[in-house]
């Protein structure tokens, strides 16, 4: 059986324990100090934009969401919900891209890219769609947007640039190495995590080298996500088992496990699919579990906030 095979029949096995009320339902959400959000109706129309896909927010609480998640509906099409601090709706992006729950997506200047399968997309604020590429890969993993407008992707064996029309700009190939999750560093290199390592690498986009930041150890082998808190600082979630490592202040070679979400008082919690910064020393971090999903903050000393719980399945997660 090979890998890919053994991820995909976890990821069946963990949506078996849902019911499908818990995948379709609602969703409900359950934020902390939970505000509904103030309805204009004259500035909150239900209707297609340009026959593309719909834009239905309060442009005042639009201007106050803080993240966004990404879901798919009952359509199978993917859907972008829009979060305050507080957790609370603040409206959705219904992007029409269909999806059979496999699909990330990142910030871009003008809206998001969201990835699904092989291709990649470009979602305006206004829910315009817009295809960028179609990929030649054996597996995509996660994309993000660089500093230029540039698209990192992280494939099966491979990391490689795109530019914002879907042409390859540089590519890395190594096949000792299965990189699952990129974000890119305050000097714009490129951040990856490594599961085969285990372990964090940086990418040079100008010389292609590629080095080690720091080894870390899972408590199962499977998929990981990546994520750089505002002070630099480089975490990694493991997606079964929910574990959280993070980079090392005083020896940034190194990292300390925090143990899983379980072990930090997340009870339900036994996946992570996503991390994302929250502040200087914290990540917000986005987990499912047998009540749906669910944000906390966690912070370096394994302190936990939480933030907003659902019903719903959110596949991924993005800070604003």
């Amino acid at each position: 059986m090979t890998r890919k095979t053994l991820i995909a029949v976890a990821a069946l096995a963990a949506l078996s324990t849902l019911t499908a009320c818990d995948f379709f339902g609602g969703p409900s959400l359950r934020g902390v100090g939970f505000e509904e959000p103030e309805v204009v109706p004259d500035e909150q129309p239900d209707e297609q934009i340009d026959d593309e896909a719909g834009f239905r927010v309060n442009e005042s609480a639009f201007r106050a969401a803080s993240m966004a998640t990404l879901a798919a509906n009952d359509s199978w099409e993917l859907v972008i919900t829009l979060l305050d601090m507080g957790g609370n709706d603040r409206g959705t992006i219904e992007t029409g891209i269909e999806s059979w729950g496999e699909a990330t997506f990142a910030l871009a200047d003008d809206g998001f890219l969201v990835q699904t399968g092989y291709d990649v997309y470009a979602v305006s604020w206004e829910g315009v769609v817009s295809h960028i590429t179609s990929l030649d890969a054996s597996y995509v993993w996660r994309i993000e947007e660089g500093p230029d407008g540039e698209i990192a992707i992280s494939e099966e064996e491979e990391m490689e640039e795109v530019d914002e029309d879907g042409d390859v700009i540089y590519t890395v190939t190594d096949y000792d190495a299965c990189f699952m999750d990129v974000d890119y560093a305050a000097d714009g290199t490129v951040t990856a995590v490594n599961t085969y390592g285990p372990d964090v690498v940086s990418w040079d986009r100008d010389t292609g080298a590629v080095s080690t930041l720091f080894t870390y150890a899972p408590e199962s082998w499977g998929v990981d996500v990546l994520g750089i808190d505002g002070d630099g600082m480089v975490w990694v979630g493991e997606e079964y088992g929910a574990r959280l490592h993070v980079q090392s202040i005083d020896d940034p070679s190194a990292s300390v496990s925090l143990g899983s979400l379980n072990d930090l008082g997340v009870a339900s919690a036994w996946t992570i699919n996503g991390v994302e910064r929250a502040t200087g020393d914290s990540v917000f971090v986005l987990y499912e579990g047998y009540n749906g999903s669910g944000i906390v903050e966690v912070d370096r000393d394994g302190n936990v906030a939480p933030l907003v719980e659902t019903d719903a399945v959110w596949l991924d997660l993005v800070r604003l």
